[in-house]
């Protein structure tokens, strides 16, 4: 028996965790938004209605395209709200102020952008109507921050209150996205240093902008960068003069470019006339996903598909008549100019008028349990000074994503198109993100063009490598005008595809990218819809899924060749290789066998076999990386030609040697990576994991189980078309014919909320991970909230 004392003791303690856990618990409940009723907020124009189906997805019913964009903005902040904060301080570089020491190295990085001050000069450049729709969001947001009991939990976790919302923050979401889709800096910085590093035939060499797989849509075969012969005698020379440097070079194997798959197919290709569309955007994934699926329906306009946290627009999807979807273009309007500094003041930079003195911005970083940094960010009449020399020279960044006139909110003028022609000449004119735009209409015509604005550079400079712009010979002369982008419409094939790809030829007068993704991706898509008839949405919806990987045939036939019968009798690991290997079905299945080897073979080889001929590249710049999308081609033609003299490894007497090790060294570091001491029956599940996580989880690791998406096996690779990897995959699944919203499949790899306690926190997961479809559009209403003024 406890003493009476101890016993009344006890009691008070189990008391107090018990309204502490009540009080707790009821905050955590308290903070679900309110979905059912009638709420009277301030700064609506009339009553909207907002019907629920059963995943959250919200269906708005408005007089107006303000009142519309208002109830957007007040349902996405009940979802969203911590997301969308996120994305505005990452743009402007106060995470650290909620995050800490842990966060400000990305703070530092976003000021040097100073995405803050471009946005605000982007809201006053808008015309009157756009910034209307994005005062209208704000207020709904704002009013949704006003009217909660408790907002989201991250928020109570973290001791902070979000600000109020901004149309200058919406402009932030936007400026988010360029970043994550357009910064080429590494681009641009990889090509200069190995321009001044290694002989020029040997730097064209491993920089091709094409590869097997062409999928030109415009323009003619031929390329700005076309595939070379092997320059044996000039890799020779480098590999010489490399072979004491000591340095560890970092060259991206994933070939892991931010993009998407879409494709369109007209009348002629479909069951009944129709034209459909699909488009599966390949982002980073996390909890919450990027995408928030939306309705909207105003003055007899309708527009549903995916809208961004934080933006009041139909991002990809269909007004009923039209329908829209992108692909990122891959396009180069960044550009590095060189900074030549006065000697005598450093303060002054020359420009082709003299000598000109930097300007100096001053940000206040405030840090979580730490003491405010200051950051002085210099800027030039090009653009700020970055934060990285290159090549020991000061460098400042010119970027399409920091002037006004290329930034825009044209995509909210889709609401009102008719065709695949009206829907073109306002994507041509819509600042933004470079990206491929496919279109589909209600009469079966099918179009693409490009989005975006593009620079015009002056004659002979391309762009490619930073130079100084202060004789005026290097430079931009404005942006093309929208008429001058290319398009095509109604193609004979019935059909128009994109994956990122090359997709213009250099028939085509601009040159507009160089570091385009490697092409199987569309190459497999065009195949297989250049083979389908009678098309429908469900035949669209398992193309997405297609795990097909004919970009492995070559490695599996390089380990064929390698490891015969004589050595696999005398060489115990090659056997047991060349047995899984034999296994592989030539899928990216999530039970696939012999893919997992193949995989971690080639991804060796690319490190073991340009690591030894950019070492001086990465002696010379530490910045350095090699991340060209295109490396599959010169690799393939070493692996191929197998020259003695480009031998990257003087440990051995022939190439054949040389693969034998690397395959054999493979093989110990897969068993080493999977604790096995077999490779028998090993699965590309189990090679390759990914993880689907909220940003907590990766700092309070306890709370995984509550807050990611569970773990499950999937089917998919990065050269498959269904794309499934770590570091980005399919964030959206859509499938889409103009009119007809009932056929139409859309799915999102989690749910429409970022609560974890809310029913539709993660049950779209389950369509998006077995390859199921689920409804574009559904006529089940679960629950209609009113909004009243």
């Amino acid at each position: 028996m406890f003493p009476k004392g101890l016993r009344a003791a006890f009691l008070v303690v189990v008391v107090a965790v018990a309204v502490v856990s009540a009080l707790v618990s009821y905050q955590v409940v308290s903070s679900l938004p309110q979905r059912s009723g009638r709420v009277s907020v301030s700064g609506l124009g009339s009553a909207v209605a907002i019907r629920f189906d059963a995943y959250g997805i919200p269906d708005i019913r408005a007089a107006t395209r303000e009142d519309a964009a208002f109830s957007l903005g007040y349902v996405t902040a009940g979802d969203r709200l911590f997301q969308m904060d996120l994305v505005r301080r990452k743009a402007t570089g106060r995470l650290a102020e909620i995050f800490g020491a842990a966060a400000l190295a990305s703070d530092i990085e976003q000021l040097h952008l100073d995405f803050g001050r471009v946005a605000e000069r982007l809201v006053d450049d808008l015309p009157a109507e756009h910034r209307a729709v994005l005062v209208a969001y704000a207020r709904g947001v704002n009013s949704y921050i006003r009217n909660a009991e408790t907002l989201a939990p991250e928020f109570t976790l973290l001791q902070y209150e979000p600000s109020p919302w901004t149309p200058r923050d919406s402009m932030l979401a936007v400026l988010g996205m360029f970043q994550l889709l357009s910064w080429t800096e590494p681009e641009e910085r990889m090509l200069s240093v190995m321009q001044e590093c290694l002989p020029e035939q040997v730097a064209s060499f491993l920089t091709p902008d094409t590869d097997l797989y062409p999928s030109v849509l415009i323009g003619g075969s031929g390329s700005s960068r076309p595939i070379g012969p092997v320059p044996a005698a000039d890799l020779a020379a480098v590999l010489m003069e490399n072979r004491d440097l000591q340095a560890v070079v970092n060259i991206d194997t994933a070939n892991e470019a931010r993009g998407s798959n879409n494709w369109v197919v007209n009348r002629h290709k479909t069951a009944d006339g129709r034209a459909i569309l699909s488009n599966d955007m390949h982002l980073p994934l996390s909890v919450p996903n990027t995408w928030y699926r939306a309705t909207q329906r105003y003055g007899g306009r309708v527009v549903s598909g995916l809208s961004l946290p934080g933006l009041p627009a139909i991002v990809a999807g269909s007004n009923g008549r039209v329908a829209w979807g992108f692909t990122n273009f891959m396009a180069d309007v960044l550009d590095l100019v060189k900074l030549e500094l006065d000697p005598e003041n450093p303060q002054r930079y020359r420009t082709r008028t003299g000598w000109r003195k930097l300007q100096f911005v001053e940000h206040q970083i405030l840090v979580k349990e730490h003491k405010p940094q200051t950051l002085v960010v210099r800027v030039s009449e090009w653009g700020p000074v970055w934060m990285h020399p290159l090549l020991g020279h000061p460098v400042a960044v010119h970027w399409t994503a920091l002037d006004p006139q290329a930034v825009g909110m044209g995509l909210i003028d889709l609401d009102r198109v008719g065709s695949v022609e009206e829907a073109a000449a306002i994507l041509r004119g819509t600042g933004g993100p470079p990206q491929n735009v496919l279109l589909a209409d209600q009469e079966g015509n099918i179009a693409w063009t490009l989005m975006g604005y593009f620079p015009r550079r002056r004659p002979g400079f391309d762009g490619t490598v930073s130079t100084d712009w202060r004789d005026g010979t290097a430079g931009w002369n404005g942006f093309l005008r929208p008429d001058e982008l290319p398009q095509v419409v109604n193609p004979e094939a019935g059909f128009l595809a994109t994956a990122n790809n090359r997709t213009i030829g250099r028939g085509y007068p601009h040159i507009l990218g160089h570091n385009f993704a490697y092409g199987y991706r569309a190459y497999r898509i065009s195949e297989r819809l250049r083979a389908m008839q009678a098309i429908t949405e469900k035949e669209l919806f398992q193309l997405q899924l297609d795990s097909r990987t004919a970009f492995y045939d070559f490695y599996r036939d390089l380990v064929v060749s390698l490891v015969s019968d004589e050595y696999m009798s005398a060489n115990p690991l090659l056997a047991e290789v060349r047995a899984e290997v034999d296994q592989w079905d030539g899928f990216a299945r999530a039970e696939s066998r012999g893919l997992p080897l193949l995989a971690a073979f080639r991804n060796r080889l690319v490190k073991r076999v340009f690591a030894p001929f950019l070492k001086s590249c990465a002696t010379r710049d530490k910045e350095f990386a090699y991340g060209w999308y295109q490396k599959e081609t010169p690799l393939r033609q070493l692996l191929t030609e197998k020259i003695p003299e480009t031998l990257p490894s003087t440990d051995f007497e022939s190439w054949d040697d040389f693969l034998r090790a690397v395959l054999e060294e493979s093989a110990v570091g897969m068993k080493k990576r999977l604790a096995s001491a077999t490779l028998e029956n090993v699965t590309w599940t189990q090679f390759r994991e990914v993880r689907i996580r909220h940003p907590l989880s990766h700092a309070l690791p306890w709370l995984s189980g509550l807050l990611d998406m569970p773990q499950q096996a999937l089917g998919g690779c990065v050269f498959c078309v269904r794309v499934i990897s770590q570091g980005l995959s399919a964030s959206e699944r859509l499938v889409i014919s103009p009119g007809q919203f009932g056929r139409g499949i859309l799915h999102l790899p989690g749910g429409q909320s970022g609560h974890f306690l809310s029913d539709n926190y993660s049950d779209q997961y389950p369509y998006w991970a077995n390859g199921r479809p689920m409804p574009f559009v559904s006529d089940r209403v679960s629950q209609v909230l009113h909004l009243e003024p």
